[in-house]
């Protein structure tokens, strides 16, 4: 082949992949700049979403564990207990 010819046509190549590459960059950043406004609208979203949320109420009792030992009823023997005891809050 000749040489006079190889040089226009690896300019050329060099030119037209130096021309695409940015484009290609610049898509992506797009696309990731998209990203980040959708992340950051759904993020407000879900902020908005939780104060507007009612505050738990406070319960109006409080639970106590109540630790039964090994019993004998009746002339049947219970094993260990734990029973719960809710006891009301005085306001």
């Amino acid at each position: 082949m000749n040489r006079t010819f190889l040089l226009p046509l690896s300019l050329l190549l060099a030119l037209i992949t130096g021309c695409v590459s940015p484009a290609r960059e610049r898509d992506a950043a797009i696309r990731a700049a998209e990203r980040l406004r959708a992340d950051a609208a759904k993020a407000r979203y879900w902020d908005l979403q939780a104060a507007q949320k009612p505050a738990a109420k406070p319960k109006p009792y409080e639970v106590l564990p109540l630790t039964l030992p090994e019993r004998t009823e009746d002339g049947v023997i219970h094993t260990p207990t734990v029973e719960w005891l809710r006891i009301p809050l005085i306001p």
